[in-house]
């Protein structure tokens, strides 16, 4: 029975092979020729197909084992890398954790220095603002002690004229009226602009040593007008506050100027 079927099949075979290759089906026509060709090799030697089974068998056992071992390596591998994956998060979060803090800390340390920063920005403005409004009070304190020492000196010079005046009708003792006249000059002009220089290196402080250092030839009449150029009192305000004429004080500058070296009006 084993050798007809394998003659079926070998005749089956070789027709099949001859109609696919007329009908220019090579691949199966290659196809049922190597089955003709085995069926034909079968009837010769049964033996021979016994062996190809088993090989095959035997192939189909091997095939199948190594597909075994080869998901048993995938599921290995696979475990690994789960293993792997469950450490790294674990570092991972251990190393977010620390981060985090250390980053909060940080934040909140920043936080906190801009806050006293902040602080201290409002502390230091409210000083500025402190000391120029004192600054501010100081200069309005010398205008005024400027203001006062030009009214003071318009009552000494309508004292001193009253003295002249006596002086020529008078007759008395002319000498000693002079000299209480000349003495009362002095002892308040002297007074007088102690007090405004006090008042004026409270606002500019060593501006009179600077000047005396850099420019000794300058007189005690330039130094005192430097002063009031200083407070930015012009020509005019300079005279009433003086008892000077403006051209006068217009010849000052011009003076102070040349000793200054300056080729501006700047003086």
């Amino acid at each position: 029975k084993q050798k007809d079927l394998l003659k079926i099949i070998k005749d089956a075979s070789y027709y099949l092979s001859k109609i696919s290759e007329k009908q220019n089906r090579f691949k199966n026509a290659y196809q049922y020729h190597i089955i003709y060709q085995e069926a034909k090799d079968s009837l010769l030697n049964a033996e021979k197909i016994k062996i190809l089974e088993e090989t095959e068998a035997k192939y189909n056992l091997e095939k199948l084992e190594y597909e075994k071992l080869k998901v048993e390596n995938a599921a290995l591998t696979a475990e690994k890398q789960i293993a792997k994956q469950k450490i790294f998060i674990g570092l991972l979060g251990i190393v977010l954790v620390i981060g985090g803090a250390f980053f909060g800390r940080y934040f909140y340390k920043k936080q906190k220095e801009k806050k006293e920063e902040k602080e201290k920005s409002v502390i230091l403005k409210r000083r500025i603002d402190l000391l120029n409004n004192q600054l501010s009070a100081k200069n309005r304190e010398l205008t005024s002690k400027a203001l006062l020492i030009s009214n003071n000196n318009r009552v000494l010079e309508e004292a001193v004229e009253s003295i002249e005046q006596y002086l020529s009708s008078a007759n008395s003792d002319k000498k000693e009226l002079r000299k209480l006249k000349s003495r009362l000059q002095n002892i308040y002009e002297e007074e007088s602009w102690a007090d405004f220089v006090k008042h004026f290196e409270d606002v500019h402080p060593n501006f009179y040593k600077n000047i005396t250092e850099k420019y000794p030839n300058l007189s005690a009449g330039e130094l005192k007008i430097c002063a009031f150029l200083k407070m930015n009192l012009n020509t005019k305000e300079i005279s009433q506050v003086t008892n000077q004429t403006i051209k006068s004080i217009e010849v000052a500058r011009t003076r102070i100027r040349k000793n200054l070296a300056l080729t501006t009006a700047k003086v």
